[in-house]
Parts: structure tokens; C-alpha cells; sequence
């Protein structure tokens, strides 16, 4: 009698170690995400990121975040990375970014508060165009955090420096084309704004005159410069990108208002 019940507790156990096996070996995906971010006017754009969290499936996980302030204008053309961990395999639709308060503007080395504007008080939430994660393998996403069109003066909100987060999400791999070129003279420093059927994005010159738009979807393009006074805009047409590759529009020549621009 003792010798059943012995092997009917073996038995249970190994039921029970099954089964926790089996959860631990469910298929999962590492996700790591990562932040970028274009050239702004501004000398330091610091924002303060707690925490991130993606919408599986079978609902939100967090990651693990590096929690920290971010200057935003030192992240031109490289890539920090922000959260990692591991996700249950099948789509992610959405991403919520929670924010802290140290948010702050750098001009002339005077340090301005930011007034942080959300839709909500849970942060901010990017819906995805559900993005597949496949079991066993790696992806990765990175964060193009548009600094310049993200901080509203005072003119324009009627109160003090406001950061209302305006974020793209690039999936690494995936097959979009670039533009690239350069500035002339550096002192023109233009924001740069393409335009097609898909949407706008945008961009500014870095200090060495160089600049990319990236991860755009292949199709036809107007690009716009506006650089600073006295210098005049200058617009081009019909800039075509395709998949996988980077048009490079050479250098952008920019002369003072009043004088011919080609």
C-alpha cells in the first residue's frame, strides 16, 4: 500500500515538472528596441524614460528598461539601445513608453523645463502595424524620437516649453529605402522635410553638414529645405526611393534670399 501511494506522488511530480517545462520552453522571440534620433536646433533636448512595455498577444510585457535621461541631439545617426526581454512569439500591435519629469531644453546654455503633454497618464502608446515575432529568432526596433517636431515653444503653447513626443518605430530588416545628402554651408542648417502619398518625415543637417532620412517607404518624393536666415529654401521634386536602397541627392548648395538658388 505504502509502495502505490509512493508511486502515485512520483507520478504527480512528474506531471507537474511536465508541465512546468513546457511553460518555460512556450515559444518566445528577443525583443530588443532601441533610440535614435535626427539633428534638432536645439543644443541638448533630454528626455526621461522610465519604462517600456508591448502589447503581445496575450497581452502587455515588460521590458527590461534602462531607465534614464536622454539627451536626444547626441543620438544622430547611431542607436542606443533602450528595452530588451523575451516575448511570447505571434504580433505586437502596440508600445507604451512611460515618461518621468526631469524632462528639459538646453538654448544657449540656459536649461528650460518641459512640460510633458500625453494623451494619457499611462504614458505614451505607438500602435504598430503588427509586427510578427517568430519564435527562436531576434528582432529589432528602434525609436526615432523627432526632437525638433516634438517641442512646442511658448509662442505656440502659450504657457512655457512643452514635449509632446512625436515617435516612429523602424523595423530593422525590413526593406525601406533612404535619402542622404549634404549641407552647404554648414551655417544654413536647414530642417528638412520629405513628402509623399505615405506621409512626412523629417530630419535636420548634423554639424558636419551631413544628413539621412531613414527607413522611408520606396515611392516618390519632395524633398523641402528651410534653413535658417538669410538663407532661402530650396525644394526638390521627384526624389525616388526605392527598396533597400539610398539615394544620395549629393550636396544641397544654399544662397541668401534675392540671389539665384541653382
Amino acid at each position: 500500500m505504502k509502495a502505490r501511494i509512493l508511486l502515485i506522488f512520483l507520478l504527480g511530480l512528474g506531471l507537474l515538472a511536465g508541465n512546468s517545462c513546457s511553460k518555460e520552453e512556450s515559444p518566445s522571440t528577443l525583443l530588443k528596441i532601441s533610440l535614435t534620433d535626427a539633428p534638432a536646433e536645439y543644443d541638448e533636448v533630454n528626455v526621461d524614460i522610465q519604462q517600456l512595455t508591448v502589447l503581445t498577444e496575450r497581452g502587455w510585457k515588460t521590458l527590461s528598461t534602462r531607465a534614464n535621461i536622454y539627451n536626444l541631439t547626441i543620438l544622430s545617426g547611431t542607436d542606443v539601445l533602450l528595452a530588451s526581454g523575451r516575448v511570447p512569439e505571434g504580433h505586437i500591435s502596440k508600445i507604451r513608453i512611460v515618461f518621468g519629469h526631469r524632462n528639459s531644453l538646453v538654448i544657449n546654455e540656459t536649461v528650460h523645463p518641459l512640460e510633458l503633454a500625453l494623451p494619457s497618464e499611462d504614458g505614451l502608446i505607438i500602435d504598430l502595424d503588427d509586427h510578427a515575432l517568430a519564435a527562436g529568432t531576434r528582432m529589432n526596433l528602434i525609436l526615432d524620437f523627432d526632437a525638433g517636431e516634438s517641442v512646442i515653444p511658448p509662442v505656440l503653447s502659450g504657457t512655457n516649453y512643452v514635449l509632446k513626443p512625436k515617435i516612429r518605430v523602424i523595423a530593422v530588416g525590413h526593406r525601406e529605402g533612404n535619402i542622404k545628402g549634404t549641407i552647404d554651408p554648414l551655417q544654413a542648417r536647414p530642417y528638412i522635410k520629405a513628402e509623399s502619398r505615405t506621409g512626412s518625415y523629417s530630419t535636420y543637417a548634423g554639424p558636419s553638414g551631413f544628413f539621412t532620412l531613414r527607413a522611408l517607404p520606396s515611392g516618390m518624393y519632395k524633398v523641402n529645405f528651410y534653413p535658417k536666415p538669410p538663407y532661402a529654401p530650396r525644394t526638390l521634386d521627384s526624389v525616388i526611393v526605392k527598396e533597400g536602397q539610398t539615394t544620395d541627392i549629393g550636396k544641397m548648395h544654399f544662397y541668401y534670399r534675392g540671389r539665384e538658388t541653382q
